[in-house]
């Protein structure tokens, strides 16, 4: 537990940034009431909200466009316009922060990033790899919005959208010191062959570009008030609760939807076929992020879907033999998947037979990332609306 005396501070501010933050300030501003002196909060345009003291600004996602510039504009100009030395600023940073702020680091323009953040999402890059580009391309991210702050105290709230919550990637970062070397960054383009895609401005800042000069935020401190674990093991706790059989697999699931409905197709069939490791009646539980390299047949075209989806998508393929009763169920915790309504998508051992009378071909929605409609003629979609929350994506088998 940590307690801050704040008679101690001449002004407490909130800056917050990201897809969950409103929800996140509307329970501090029911504790600290007046003692907020001010702040920005950028989120979603769904998520706007009035407050006397502090202002809404509306980004974009998943890519960042103008709004998002002039979101890190205006919080760069709070900042550097209201926070002084004495202060306390309280720093929210939820899922999607990424992509709702922006300040380009001199010499790159908004354009730039937005080509690069394009590029980096359709070659299947890890959402770890993404944020370490992002975050050496940024005058914000990376511990660069705590350069500002100081030698203002900081102090983060924050809820991870990542795998193991390592504090630095989240949103990538902006509050939490970076010590990789802008080479790693570099490493990451060259990993997925974008070198030569780079446009010029971005291929010559990485040229140039070094680390900035260390500074003391030791005084600050980052507490971490939710991540996938938590929410898996509410979920068991639910389970358990109606009397079920509940495991957690792992809260740590990355990699491709289609290789990773390989893996978990045969747990499936392991625990029908044999009753191992778990005996039947059971729920498996996992979570994580998983992604979905982009590529189509020539003359196809791209469709709409979501990497849970696709993954349900694929692991309907996988288990098109199997005749024991089973479900599952994969969606994004905050409502939405990839740029759909939908959260994500079910199905069971009739769904199949579903499929055949409608005469649907599984392999041509998948070759063309078109899951969204597979599951809107089958009516199996799950839809939520926006949760308010963000901590990646949650997976759930039943076996009967």
């Amino acid at each position: 537990d940590r307690r801050f005396d704040l008679d101690r501070f001449d002004k407490v501010h909130v800056v917050g940034v990201g897809k969950g933050t409103p929800f996140l300030f509307e329970g501090l501003d029911n504790v600290l009431g007046s003692r907020i002196d001010g702040g920005v909060i950028v989120s979603l345009e769904d998520h706007a909200f009035s407050h006397d003291r502090v202002k809404f600004y509306a980004g974009s996602h998943p890519l960042p466009d103008q709004r998002s510039l002039d979101a890190g504009k205006a919080v760069t100009r709070y900042i550097e316009n209201n926070v002084r030395n004495r202060d306390l600023v309280f720093f929210l940073i939820t899922g999607g922060a990424s992509a709702l702020m922006v300040q380009p680091a001199p010499g790159i323009e908004l354009e730039d990033k937005i080509e690069i953040n394009k590029l980096l999402l359709a070659c299947g890059a890890e959402i770890n790899e993404i944020n370490c580009v992002r975050k050496h391309m940024s005058a914000l991210k990376g511990g660069k919005l705590a350069r500002l702050v100081y030698p203002a105290r900081l102090v983060s709230l924050i809820l991870s959208d990542i795998v193991g919550s390592p504090l630095g990637a989240i949103g990538s970062g902006p509050s939490i010191y970076d010590s990789t070397p802008v080479s790693q960054a570099f490493a990451v383009l060259q990993k997925y062959k974008l070198i030569e895609k780079l446009p010029p401005a971005v291929r010559d800042f990485f040229q140039r570009a070094s680390s900035p000069v260390d500074i003391d935020l030791s005084k600050n401190v980052h507490f971490l008030l939710g991540d996938n674990r938590v929410a898996l093991e509410a979920a068991r706790s639910c389970a358990q609760g109606m009397g079920i059989h509940a495991h957690i697999i792992t809260s740590r699931d990355k990699g491709e939807a289609s290789e990773a409905a390989k893996i978990y197709a045969a747990i499936v069939k392991e625990i029908i076929y044999t009753k191992t490791p778990f005996k039947p009646p059971v729920l498996l539980l996992s979570g994580g992020e998983l992604t979905v390299t982009l590529a189509v047949p020539p003359g196809k075209k791209t469709g709409k879907g979501g990497r849970n989806q696709a993954f349900v998508l694929h692991m309907l393929k996988e288990l098109k033999e199997i005749t024991h009763p089973f479900c599952l169920a994969s969606l994004g915790t905050d409502g939405l998947d990839g740029p759909t309504d939908a959260a994500g998508a079910w199905i069971d051992r009739e769904t199949k037979s579903k499929v055949r009378q409608l005469g649907l071909d599984m392999d041509d929605y998948l070759e063309c990332h078109d899951s969204y409609h597979f599951f809107q003629k089958i009516d199996q979609h799950i839809k939520t609306g926006p949760t308010r929350t963000n901590v990646m994506d949650l997976r759930m088998f039943y076996i009967q």
